[in-house]
């Protein structure tokens, strides 16, 4: 076989020319053959990409199922953030500690003209004179079921003194614990 265009002798199983490079009737058949598979291909790749998905059939009892259970968590939590922040705050939660602590102090103390928090300061500072004064801890509220437990302490040599008072958040009221607190202050 001559080559059209160099002229130059070229086997007959030969892709292209040797000489010039110009594709033989093989060589270009064997071309388009090749692009054809390479476009086959990537249509293949491109077809399972966009339509790589396939779709899942489920039976009507399983779907129904899914529903009534998805339904059934949203309903679920519905109720339980609606009774966890539709609550109203308790009575004990409506009166800060701080106020009824104030309240307290500020109590005209049992057969004195001083508050409460003044009667309770004077024995203090009689146990200091004594010299039997250790430490003077004060004031402490915490919350208890119902409302506040307010204690007022110091400790002395020999032992603590406590004044201890719980307050009723329902009644609004103040109820001695400790002989100390009824000393001071018993309404």
């Amino acid at each position: 076989m001559i080559c059209p265009k160099c002229r130059t002798q070229t086997t007959i199983g030969a892709l292209s020319c040797p000489s010039c490079k110009l594709k033989t009737p093989r060589g270009r058949l064997e071309a388009e053959l090749a692009e054809e598979k390479k476009a086959s291909e990537k249509s293949r790749f491109d077809k399972s990409i966009s339509g790589g998905a396939k779709k899942l059939s489920i039976s009507p009892l399983v779907s129904t199922l899914i529903i009534v259970a998805s339904v059934s968590i949203c309903a679920l939590g519905a109720y339980l953030s609606f009774t966890y922040f539709g609550d109203p705050p308790k009575p004990a939660e409506r009166i800060p500690h701080q106020e009824v602590l104030e309240r307290l102090q500020s109590q005209t103390a049992n057969n004195s003209y001083l508050t409460v928090d003044e009667a309770l300061n004077n024995e203090v500072e009689k146990s200091r004179k004594a010299e039997n004064l250790m430490e003077s801890e004060g004031w402490n509220v915490e919350a208890i079921e119902g409302g506040f437990s307010i204690t007022f302490s110091f400790q002395e040599k020999d032992k603590q003194q406590k004044a201890v008072w719980l307050f009723n958040a329902f009644e609004n009221t103040y109820k001695p614990q400790t002989d100390l607190a009824n000393f001071v202050y018993k309404p």
